[in-house]
Protein backbone atom coordinates (compact mmCIF):
# COMPACT_ATOMS: atom_id res chain seq x y z
CA UNK A 1 0.00 0.00 0.00
CA UNK A 2 1.04 3.67 -0.90
CA UNK A 3 -0.37 6.64 0.46
CA UNK A 4 0.37 9.81 -0.72
CA UNK A 5 0.31 13.18 1.75
CA UNK A 6 -0.59 15.76 -0.91
CA UNK A 7 -3.30 18.11 0.03
CA UNK A 8 -5.02 18.63 -3.02
CA UNK A 9 -5.72 14.90 -2.90
CA UNK A 10 -4.69 12.44 -0.42
CA UNK A 11 -4.52 9.03 -2.31
CA UNK A 12 -4.21 5.65 -1.53
CA UNK A 13 -3.04 3.29 -3.75
CA UNK A 14 -3.04 -0.69 -3.07
CA UNK A 15 -2.76 -3.65 -5.58
CA UNK A 16 -6.02 -3.65 -6.50
CA UNK A 17 -6.00 0.74 -7.88
CA UNK A 18 -7.00 3.77 -6.16
CA UNK A 19 -8.94 2.79 -2.63
CA UNK A 20 -8.97 6.67 -1.49
CA UNK A 21 -8.99 10.00 -3.13
CA UNK A 22 -9.83 12.87 -1.71
CA UNK A 23 -8.36 16.71 -1.29
CA UNK A 24 -7.93 17.80 2.41
CA UNK A 25 -10.58 19.92 3.11
CA UNK A 26 -12.26 19.56 6.13
CA UNK A 27 -16.37 20.86 6.57
CA UNK A 28 -18.62 20.19 10.03
CA UNK A 29 -21.81 19.08 8.78
CA UNK A 30 -23.98 18.89 12.61
CA UNK A 31 -21.21 17.21 14.66
CA UNK A 32 -19.42 14.81 12.00
CA UNK A 33 -16.43 15.55 10.02
CA UNK A 34 -16.32 15.54 6.17
CA UNK A 35 -13.67 15.37 3.61
CA UNK A 36 -12.84 15.49 -0.14
CA UNK A 37 -15.79 16.15 -2.13
CA UNK A 38 -18.32 16.25 0.97
CA UNK A 39 -16.06 19.03 2.13
CA UNK A 40 -15.03 21.24 -1.27
CA UNK A 41 -19.15 20.85 -1.91
CA UNK A 42 -20.07 22.85 1.19
CA UNK A 43 -17.10 24.97 2.08
CA UNK A 44 -18.38 28.12 0.28
CA UNK A 45 -21.67 27.99 1.78
CA UNK A 46 -20.16 27.25 5.12
CA UNK A 47 -16.87 28.76 5.27
CA UNK A 48 -16.48 29.21 9.46
CA UNK A 49 -17.15 25.19 9.08
CA UNK A 50 -14.39 24.11 7.15
CA UNK A 51 -10.73 24.04 6.74
CA UNK A 52 -8.20 23.01 3.76
CA UNK A 53 -4.95 24.24 6.02
CA UNK A 54 -4.53 21.22 8.78
CA UNK A 55 -2.14 19.34 6.24
CA UNK A 56 -0.17 22.48 4.75
CA UNK A 57 0.57 23.52 8.77
CA UNK A 58 0.72 19.74 10.47
CA UNK A 59 0.98 20.23 13.98
CA UNK A 60 -0.93 20.98 17.50
CA UNK A 61 -1.11 24.38 16.21
CA UNK A 62 -4.78 25.38 18.02
CA UNK A 63 -7.75 26.03 15.35
CA UNK A 64 -9.26 29.61 15.20
CA UNK A 65 -12.41 27.43 16.03
CA UNK A 66 -12.97 24.13 16.59
CA UNK A 67 -14.83 21.84 13.96
CA UNK A 68 -16.87 19.42 15.76
CA UNK A 69 -14.38 17.89 17.91
CA UNK A 70 -11.30 18.82 16.36
CA UNK A 71 -9.43 21.85 17.94
CA UNK A 72 -5.85 21.95 15.88
CA UNK A 73 -4.31 20.28 12.66
CA UNK A 74 -3.60 17.44 13.94
CA UNK A 75 -6.64 16.57 15.05
CA UNK A 76 -8.75 16.95 11.20
CA UNK A 77 -5.42 14.86 10.32
CA UNK A 78 -6.06 12.32 12.36
CA UNK A 79 -10.30 11.97 11.29
CA UNK A 80 -9.40 11.90 7.82
CA UNK A 81 -6.80 8.91 8.26
CA UNK A 82 -9.99 7.41 10.00
CA UNK A 83 -11.61 7.29 6.53
CA UNK A 84 -8.37 5.77 5.54
CA UNK A 85 -7.79 3.34 7.52
CA UNK A 86 -10.17 0.86 7.32
CA UNK A 87 -9.32 0.92 3.09
CA UNK A 88 -5.55 -0.08 3.83
CA UNK A 89 -7.20 -3.90 4.98
CA UNK A 90 -5.06 -3.91 8.31
CA UNK A 91 -1.89 -3.78 6.08
CA UNK A 92 1.25 -1.42 6.16
CA UNK A 93 1.54 1.60 4.29
CA UNK A 94 4.74 3.82 2.78
CA UNK A 95 4.12 7.37 2.49
CA UNK A 96 5.06 9.53 -0.05
CA UNK A 97 5.47 12.86 1.34
CA UNK A 98 6.32 16.12 -0.21
CA UNK A 99 9.95 17.17 0.04
CA UNK A 100 9.78 20.05 2.49
CA UNK A 101 7.65 18.02 5.25
CA UNK A 102 9.68 18.55 8.62
CA UNK A 103 10.95 15.58 10.56
CA UNK A 104 8.65 17.14 13.48
CA UNK A 105 5.81 17.05 10.86
CA UNK A 106 7.04 13.33 9.97
CA UNK A 107 7.23 12.42 13.69
CA UNK A 108 4.07 13.76 14.39
CA UNK A 109 2.11 12.30 11.02
CA UNK A 110 3.69 8.92 12.76
CA UNK A 111 2.06 9.26 15.96
CA UNK A 112 -1.57 10.47 14.34
CA UNK A 113 -1.49 7.59 12.36
CA UNK A 114 -0.97 4.94 15.14
CA UNK A 115 -3.86 6.49 16.77
CA UNK A 116 -6.34 5.99 13.70
CA UNK A 117 -4.87 2.52 13.87
CA UNK A 118 -2.99 3.09 10.52
CA UNK A 119 0.68 1.45 10.25
CA UNK A 120 3.24 3.29 8.62
CA UNK A 121 5.94 1.15 7.26
CA UNK A 122 8.01 4.13 5.80
CA UNK A 123 8.47 7.48 4.47
CA UNK A 124 9.21 8.13 1.04
CA UNK A 125 10.32 11.57 -0.75
CA UNK A 126 7.64 11.76 -3.86
CA UNK A 127 10.36 14.00 -5.73
CA UNK A 128 13.20 11.33 -5.13
CA UNK A 129 10.38 8.54 -6.31
CA UNK A 130 9.12 10.80 -9.37
CA UNK A 131 12.69 11.22 -10.84
CA UNK A 132 13.72 7.72 -9.56
CA UNK A 133 11.40 6.89 -12.10
CA UNK A 134 11.15 8.90 -15.58
CA UNK A 135 12.83 8.41 -18.60
CA UNK A 136 15.24 10.79 -18.40
CA UNK A 137 18.79 11.75 -21.08
CA UNK A 138 21.49 9.68 -19.88
CA UNK A 139 24.29 12.37 -19.49
CA UNK A 140 21.36 14.29 -16.85
CA UNK A 141 23.76 14.91 -13.44
CA UNK A 142 20.42 16.67 -11.81
CA UNK A 143 16.76 17.22 -12.31
CA UNK A 144 14.46 19.99 -10.79
CA UNK A 145 11.35 18.09 -9.92
CA UNK A 146 7.87 20.56 -9.59
CA UNK A 147 5.09 19.86 -7.72
CA UNK A 148 1.73 21.50 -6.54
CA UNK A 149 -0.17 21.64 -3.17
CA UNK A 150 -2.83 23.63 -2.19
CA UNK A 151 -1.09 25.95 -1.00
CA UNK A 152 2.65 26.19 -2.39
CA UNK A 153 4.95 25.00 -4.84
CA UNK A 154 7.58 22.47 -3.63
CA UNK A 155 10.82 22.62 -6.55
CA UNK A 156 13.45 19.64 -5.41
CA UNK A 157 16.79 19.50 -6.57
CA UNK A 158 17.28 15.60 -7.40
CA UNK A 159 21.29 14.56 -8.46
CA UNK A 160 21.19 11.88 -10.86
CA UNK A 161 23.45 8.96 -10.96
CA UNK A 162 22.65 5.17 -11.06
CA UNK A 163 20.78 6.25 -7.96
CA UNK A 164 18.14 9.15 -7.35
CA UNK A 165 18.77 11.45 -4.38
CA UNK A 166 17.00 14.44 -2.95
CA UNK A 167 19.73 17.25 -2.57
CA UNK A 168 17.64 20.53 -1.48
CA UNK A 169 14.17 21.92 -1.48
CA UNK A 170 12.38 24.83 -1.51
CA UNK A 171 8.61 25.92 -0.34
CA UNK A 172 7.64 28.42 -2.84
CA UNK A 173 4.47 29.40 -0.47
CA UNK A 174 1.09 31.33 -1.76
CA UNK A 175 1.46 29.91 -5.05
CA UNK A 176 -0.76 26.55 -4.62
CA UNK A 177 -4.03 25.37 -6.35
CA UNK A 178 -6.18 27.20 -3.92
CA UNK A 179 -4.38 30.48 -5.24
CA UNK A 180 -5.01 29.91 -8.51
CA UNK A 181 -9.05 28.89 -7.63
CA UNK A 182 -9.42 31.90 -6.11
CA UNK A 183 -7.99 33.97 -8.75
CA UNK A 184 -10.05 31.85 -11.45
CA UNK A 185 -13.43 32.69 -9.45
CA UNK A 186 -12.57 36.32 -9.68
CA UNK A 187 -12.05 36.17 -13.51
CA UNK A 188 -15.57 33.93 -13.45
CA UNK A 189 -16.89 36.80 -11.51
CA UNK A 190 -16.04 39.43 -13.92
CA UNK A 191 -17.01 37.67 -16.90
CA UNK A 192 -20.44 36.70 -15.70
CA UNK A 193 -21.11 40.50 -14.70
CA UNK A 194 -19.80 41.71 -18.08
CA UNK A 195 -22.34 39.41 -19.54
CA UNK A 196 -24.87 39.15 -17.41
CA UNK A 197 -24.98 41.47 -15.04
CA UNK A 198 -25.14 39.15 -12.38
CA UNK A 199 -22.49 38.78 -9.65
CA UNK A 200 -22.22 34.94 -8.51
CA UNK A 201 -19.78 35.85 -5.48
CA UNK A 202 -21.79 37.83 -3.80
CA UNK A 203 -24.11 34.84 -2.61
CA UNK A 204 -22.85 31.61 -1.33
CA UNK A 205 -24.89 29.11 -3.07
CA UNK A 206 -23.84 30.45 -6.62
CA UNK A 207 -20.12 31.32 -5.36
CA UNK A 208 -20.42 27.61 -4.46
CA UNK A 209 -21.47 26.46 -7.76
CA UNK A 210 -18.43 28.66 -9.62
CA UNK A 211 -16.05 26.98 -6.77
CA UNK A 212 -17.50 23.44 -8.30
CA UNK A 213 -16.85 24.31 -11.59
CA UNK A 214 -13.36 24.99 -11.30
CA UNK A 215 -12.32 22.70 -8.76
CA UNK A 216 -13.53 19.86 -11.36
CA UNK A 217 -11.55 21.50 -14.01
CA UNK A 218 -8.63 21.34 -11.85
CA UNK A 219 -8.91 18.21 -10.95
CA UNK A 220 -8.85 19.03 -6.95
CA UNK A 221 -10.07 15.77 -5.15
CA UNK A 222 -8.39 13.23 -7.69
CA UNK A 223 -5.41 11.25 -8.59
CA UNK A 224 -6.66 8.96 -11.23
CA UNK A 225 -6.82 11.53 -14.30
CA UNK A 226 -3.54 11.44 -16.85
CA UNK A 227 -1.47 14.83 -17.37
CA UNK A 228 -3.16 16.55 -20.04
CA UNK A 229 -2.70 20.45 -21.70
CA UNK A 230 -5.97 22.41 -21.59
CA UNK A 231 -6.93 25.35 -23.71
CA UNK A 232 -10.01 25.29 -24.13
CA UNK A 233 -12.23 28.12 -22.81
CA UNK A 234 -14.94 26.95 -19.95
CA UNK A 235 -18.52 27.20 -20.49
CA UNK A 236 -20.13 27.73 -16.92
CA UNK A 237 -24.14 27.56 -16.03
CA UNK A 238 -25.38 28.94 -12.75
CA UNK A 239 -28.94 28.16 -11.33
CA UNK A 240 -29.85 31.53 -9.11
CA UNK A 241 -33.00 33.06 -7.98
CA UNK A 242 -35.02 29.90 -9.92
CA UNK A 243 -33.22 31.48 -13.06
CA UNK A 244 -30.38 29.79 -15.26
CA UNK A 245 -27.22 32.21 -16.13
CA UNK A 246 -24.38 31.16 -18.24
CA UNK A 247 -21.08 32.42 -19.59
CA UNK A 248 -18.07 31.59 -21.53
CA UNK A 249 -14.71 32.32 -19.70
CA UNK A 250 -11.61 32.61 -22.07
CA UNK A 251 -8.70 30.67 -21.31
CA UNK A 252 -6.29 32.62 -22.44
CA UNK A 253 -7.86 35.12 -19.01
CA UNK A 254 -7.75 32.05 -16.89
CA UNK A 255 -4.10 31.17 -17.73
CA UNK A 256 -3.56 35.10 -17.30
CA UNK A 257 -4.75 35.28 -13.79
CA UNK A 258 -2.45 31.92 -12.99
CA UNK A 259 0.71 34.49 -14.57
CA UNK A 260 -0.07 37.28 -12.11
CA UNK A 261 -0.77 34.77 -9.08
CA UNK A 262 2.13 33.34 -9.31
CA UNK A 263 4.47 36.05 -10.50
CA UNK A 264 6.80 35.56 -7.35
CA UNK A 265 7.02 31.97 -7.46
CA UNK A 266 7.83 31.62 -11.35
CA UNK A 267 10.86 33.73 -10.59
CA UNK A 268 12.40 31.49 -8.64
CA UNK A 269 12.35 28.73 -11.11
CA UNK A 270 16.13 27.74 -12.68
CA UNK A 271 16.55 29.86 -15.95
CA UNK A 272 17.72 26.56 -17.61
CA UNK A 273 18.43 22.86 -17.13
CA UNK A 274 15.60 20.03 -16.91
CA UNK A 275 12.41 20.60 -14.79
CA UNK A 276 10.37 17.58 -14.15
CA UNK A 277 6.85 18.40 -13.28
CA UNK A 278 4.45 16.02 -10.98
CA UNK A 279 1.35 14.55 -12.64
CA UNK A 280 0.03 16.48 -10.01
CA UNK A 281 1.72 19.68 -11.46
CA UNK A 282 1.30 19.20 -14.88
CA UNK A 283 -2.41 18.13 -14.56
CA UNK A 284 -2.81 21.64 -12.82
CA UNK A 285 -4.58 23.65 -16.09
CA UNK A 286 -2.30 26.87 -17.02
CA UNK A 287 0.34 25.89 -15.10
CA UNK A 288 2.47 24.47 -17.47
CA UNK A 289 1.45 27.48 -20.15
CA UNK A 290 2.85 29.95 -17.98
CA UNK A 291 6.14 28.35 -17.02
CA UNK A 292 7.09 27.68 -20.65
CA UNK A 293 6.22 31.81 -20.99
CA UNK A 294 8.41 32.44 -17.56
CA UNK A 295 10.99 29.74 -18.54
CA UNK A 296 11.54 29.35 -22.56
CA UNK A 297 14.75 28.02 -22.11
CA UNK A 298 14.07 25.33 -19.39
CA UNK A 299 13.10 21.68 -20.50
CA UNK A 300 10.25 20.60 -18.81
CA UNK A 301 9.16 16.98 -18.45
CA UNK A 302 5.83 15.26 -17.41
CA UNK A 303 5.19 11.43 -16.22
CA UNK A 304 3.01 10.63 -18.94
CA UNK A 305 0.53 8.94 -16.06
CA UNK A 306 -1.92 9.81 -13.51
CA UNK A 307 -0.59 10.57 -10.19
CA UNK A 308 -2.70 7.59 -8.98
CA UNK A 309 -0.86 5.34 -11.99
CA UNK A 310 2.87 6.45 -10.82
CA UNK A 311 1.67 5.36 -6.79
CA UNK A 312 0.41 1.89 -8.77
CA UNK A 313 3.71 1.21 -10.40
CA UNK A 314 6.16 1.55 -7.10
CA UNK A 315 5.44 -1.79 -5.71
CA UNK A 316 6.81 -2.86 -8.74
CA UNK A 317 9.53 -0.50 -9.75
CA UNK A 318 10.85 -0.05 -6.03
CA UNK A 319 10.05 -3.31 -3.86
CA UNK A 320 12.33 -1.77 -1.16
CA UNK A 321 9.95 0.69 -0.25
CA UNK A 322 7.56 -2.31 0.90
CA UNK A 323 10.24 -4.48 2.69
CA UNK A 324 9.57 -6.00 5.77
CA UNK A 325 11.80 -5.14 8.72
CA UNK A 326 13.46 -2.17 9.91
CA UNK A 327 12.32 0.92 11.70
CA UNK A 328 10.25 3.90 10.34
CA UNK A 329 12.68 5.82 8.35
CA UNK A 330 12.20 8.52 5.48
CA UNK A 331 13.77 7.25 2.15
CA UNK A 332 15.35 10.35 0.29
CA UNK A 333 17.18 7.92 -2.22
CA UNK A 334 16.10 5.16 -5.12
CA UNK A 335 17.77 3.01 -7.42
CA UNK A 336 16.55 4.55 -10.95
CA UNK A 337 14.43 2.55 -12.66
CA UNK A 338 13.63 4.38 -15.95
CA UNK A 339 11.19 2.17 -17.55
CA UNK A 340 8.45 3.46 -17.11
CA UNK A 341 6.67 5.82 -16.75
CA UNK A 342 7.01 7.89 -20.26
CA UNK A 343 7.69 11.18 -20.38
CA UNK A 344 6.70 13.86 -22.49
CA UNK A 345 8.94 16.97 -23.19
CA UNK A 346 7.90 20.31 -23.55
CA UNK A 347 11.08 22.46 -24.65
CA UNK A 348 11.54 26.11 -26.06
CA UNK A 349 7.81 27.60 -25.05
CA UNK A 350 6.58 24.93 -27.50
CA UNK A 351 3.71 23.16 -25.64
CA UNK A 352 3.64 19.00 -26.53
CA UNK A 353 0.54 17.97 -28.17
CA UNK A 354 -2.23 17.30 -25.71
CA UNK A 355 -2.89 13.39 -24.45
CA UNK A 356 -5.69 12.58 -25.44
CA UNK A 357 -7.81 10.73 -23.04
CA UNK A 358 -10.87 8.56 -23.96
CA UNK A 359 -14.07 8.97 -22.01
CA UNK A 360 -16.00 5.32 -21.04
CA UNK A 361 -18.60 4.01 -22.75
CA UNK A 362 -22.10 4.76 -21.54
CA UNK A 363 -23.88 1.73 -20.06
CA UNK A 364 -27.29 0.54 -21.74
CA UNK A 365 -29.49 3.41 -19.82
CA UNK A 366 -27.02 6.16 -20.65
CA UNK A 367 -25.21 6.35 -17.17
CA UNK A 368 -21.62 6.52 -17.46
CA UNK A 369 -19.52 4.83 -15.18
CA UNK A 370 -16.25 7.07 -15.53
CA UNK A 371 -16.62 9.90 -17.58
CA UNK A 372 -12.94 12.11 -18.60
CA UNK A 373 -12.46 15.25 -20.48
CA UNK A 374 -12.08 14.26 -23.88
CA UNK A 375 -8.87 16.69 -25.87
CA UNK A 376 -9.72 15.04 -29.45
CA UNK A 377 -11.67 17.28 -31.88
CA UNK A 378 -15.46 16.35 -30.63
CA UNK A 379 -17.73 18.99 -28.64
CA UNK A 380 -17.42 17.68 -25.03
CA UNK A 381 -21.31 17.37 -23.27
CA UNK A 382 -22.00 20.08 -21.46
CA UNK A 383 -22.21 20.20 -18.08
CA UNK A 384 -25.89 19.26 -16.49
CA UNK A 385 -28.18 21.84 -15.57
CA UNK A 386 -31.41 20.45 -14.92
CA UNK A 387 -32.65 17.10 -13.83
CA UNK A 388 -35.42 15.79 -15.91
CA UNK A 389 -37.91 14.03 -14.20
CA UNK A 390 -41.82 13.45 -14.99
CA UNK A 391 -41.55 15.53 -17.66
CA UNK A 392 -40.22 18.82 -15.66
CA UNK A 393 -36.81 20.02 -15.59
CA UNK A 394 -35.57 20.57 -12.20
CA UNK A 395 -32.49 23.13 -12.03
CA UNK A 396 -29.72 20.42 -10.92
CA UNK A 397 -28.63 22.80 -7.23
CA UNK A 398 -32.51 22.79 -6.73
CA UNK A 399 -32.81 18.75 -6.71
CA UNK A 400 -29.34 18.29 -4.96
CA UNK A 401 -30.45 20.82 -1.78
CA UNK A 402 -34.58 19.75 -1.61
CA UNK A 403 -34.53 16.43 -2.88
CA UNK A 404 -31.82 15.34 -1.22
CA UNK A 405 -30.52 13.66 -4.25
CA UNK A 406 -26.87 12.02 -3.65
CA UNK A 407 -24.95 13.91 -5.93
CA UNK A 408 -22.38 16.36 -5.71
CA UNK A 409 -21.01 18.83 -8.47
CA UNK A 410 -17.53 18.57 -9.57
CA UNK A 411 -16.94 20.62 -12.00
CA UNK A 412 -19.04 19.32 -15.54
CA UNK A 413 -19.55 16.45 -13.66
CA UNK A 414 -21.97 15.41 -11.14
CA UNK A 415 -20.43 12.56 -8.57
CA UNK A 416 -22.37 10.11 -7.13
CA UNK A 417 -22.31 10.01 -3.08
CA UNK A 418 -23.14 7.57 0.00
CA UNK A 419 -26.53 8.49 0.46
CA UNK A 420 -29.66 6.25 2.24
CA UNK A 421 -30.70 4.68 -1.03
CA UNK A 422 -28.12 4.94 -4.10
CA UNK A 423 -28.98 5.46 -7.10
CA UNK A 424 -29.73 2.93 -9.76
CA UNK A 425 -29.18 2.09 -13.19
CA UNK A 426 -30.38 -0.84 -15.78
CA UNK A 427 -27.31 -2.25 -14.84
CA UNK A 428 -26.89 -1.75 -11.69
CA UNK A 429 -26.50 0.72 -8.35
CA UNK A 430 -24.21 3.05 -9.20
CA UNK A 431 -21.21 3.14 -6.68
CA UNK A 432 -20.20 6.61 -4.62
CA UNK A 433 -17.51 8.05 -6.60
CA UNK A 434 -19.08 7.38 -10.06
CA UNK A 435 -19.31 10.40 -12.70
CA UNK A 436 -22.37 11.17 -14.43
CA UNK A 437 -22.84 13.89 -16.51
CA UNK A 438 -25.50 15.09 -19.12
CA UNK A 439 -27.43 12.58 -20.74
CA UNK A 440 -27.07 10.10 -17.82
CA UNK A 441 -30.71 8.10 -16.48
CA UNK A 442 -31.27 7.11 -13.60
CA UNK A 443 -33.44 5.87 -10.80
CA UNK A 444 -33.95 6.93 -7.15
CA UNK A 445 -36.35 6.05 -4.53
CA UNK A 446 -38.74 4.63 -7.78
CA UNK A 447 -38.73 7.37 -9.49
CA UNK A 448 -36.67 8.00 -13.36
CA UNK A 449 -34.37 11.12 -13.70
CA UNK A 450 -32.31 12.28 -16.64
CA UNK A 451 -29.62 14.96 -16.06
CA UNK A 452 -29.82 17.40 -19.17
CA UNK A 453 -28.37 20.75 -20.01
CA UNK A 454 -30.38 23.59 -20.77
CA UNK A 455 -29.28 26.33 -23.11
CA UNK A 456 -29.79 29.81 -21.64
CA UNK A 457 -27.74 31.45 -23.78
Amino acid sequence: MLLELNDCCVTLSGPDGLRYQAAAYALVSGEQLKFGIEATSGQRISPLQSNNLFLDRLSAEPLPRSLGSASNHADLLYHQLLEIAPLSADQSVTVAVPSTLTEAQLSLFLGVAREARLEVMRFVDLATLIAASATLEADAESVQVLDVGLHHLTLAEVALTDTARVAQTAQLPGAGLHQMLEGWMNVVADRFIQSTRFDPLHRAQSEQQVFDHLAGWARLNRSDLPPVTQQTDLRIALSADGSERSATVAYSALRDKTRQRLEGALGRLPEDGICLLSPRAAATPTLLDVICEARPKLDLYWPNVSSGDLLARAPTEHPELFATGGGVELIKTLDRRPSTPLVAAVTNASVAAPVPTPAAAPTPDGALASVTESEDEREPRPAATHLLCDGVAIPIERSLFELGIPLARQGPLLIAMPGDEPLQTVAGPIGPGTELTSGARFTWHAREYQLICVDTR
